[in-house]
């Protein structure tokens, strides 16, 4: 049974009940996709995953798990190591959850540590990696989990985190799979070009993707290639600025306007 601190995320879609039955399995080209199993020694395979995750050295991953409390674990983990990622489930705040979506698409981390919730309904591109830390309860999570990445005419590979107790669900193709064995020496990945910034305004603001570039250019005193994919919500906005150039723009910036609305900005943390 469950308990109440391990909240597992189902995506609040049309009941079950109301669902057309579609075969996923023969609509993915699985010959798109790359199997691997990456053993734990260790019950605790966290270590292991951060091991994984620092081989892949910045590739866009998304790491998904069966609980809330382990995505929030890991995170706060791989943090600790060094690595920059974000996270994503239900127990967030809406906010929350669309600044991990756009740290992701933006290049401000690398590593989306998530739910289900994140399984599908989203738009999520450019996806490289899948790593299963926790195996889905049903195949039908499995699929929908491997369909973020392999997208278009784009190839992927999926990750299989297991302990020496753990084996492969029958709905997976065991012949497919290999073992991949981890190096005993890794290194963390570098930082990400991109830090972001969160700014309290948005489009009920009167406020756009114009009006944001021309402030961050002239105020901010950055150049083309420092200012990358800017996302403007109802009530909030997130910038993508060179990590370099961040505390240097925050400052010049400092108490301005935008539509002649004083608007506060920080790092999106």
């Amino acid at each position: 049974m469950t308990s109440a601190t391990q909240a597992i995320d189902v995506p609040r879609f049309i009941p079950f009940s109301n669902y057309t039955k579609v075969d996923y399995l023969h609509t993915f080209k699985e010959s798109k996709f790359t199997y691997h199993i990456v053993r734990s020694i260790e019950n605790d395979k966290a270590e292991a995953l951060v091991q994984l995750v620092c081989e892949l050295n910045n590739e866009s991953t998304l790491v998904f798990c069966n609980h809330r409390d382990a995505v929030d674990r890991l995170g706060e983990l791989l943090r600790d190591s060094g690595v920059y990622s974000a996270e994503f489930h239900g127990g967030l705040k809406q906010d929350e959850r669309e600044k991990s979506l756009f740290k992701l698409k933006n290049g401000s981390v690398n590593t989306l540590l998530c739910t289900d919730l994140a399984s599908r309904g989203l738009d999520i591109t450019g996806i490289k990696n899948i790593i299963h830390y926790q195996i889905p309860t049903t195949e039908d999570s499995y699929v929908h989990r491997n369909g973020r990445t392999a997208r278009m005419d784009e190839s992927g590979t999926v990750y299989f985190v297991m302990s020496e107790s753990e084996f492969l669900p029958d709905y997976v193709d065991a012949e497919k799979v290999t073992v991949k064995k981890l190096s005993d020496d890794y290194f963390i990945p570098a930082k990400p070009k991109y830090e972001t910034i969160f700014i309290n305004a948005g489009k009920k603001d009167k406020i756009n993707k114009v009006d944001i570039v021309g402030t961050f250019y002239k105020k901010g005193g950055l150049k083309k290639d420092e200012l990358g994919l800017i996302e403007v919500k109802d009530y909030i906005s997130f910038v993508a600025v060179d990590r370099n150039k961040i505390k240097s723009v925050l400052n010049k910036l400092k108490g301005e306007r935008l539509k002649k609305k004083k608007v506060f900005m920080s790092v999106a943390n």
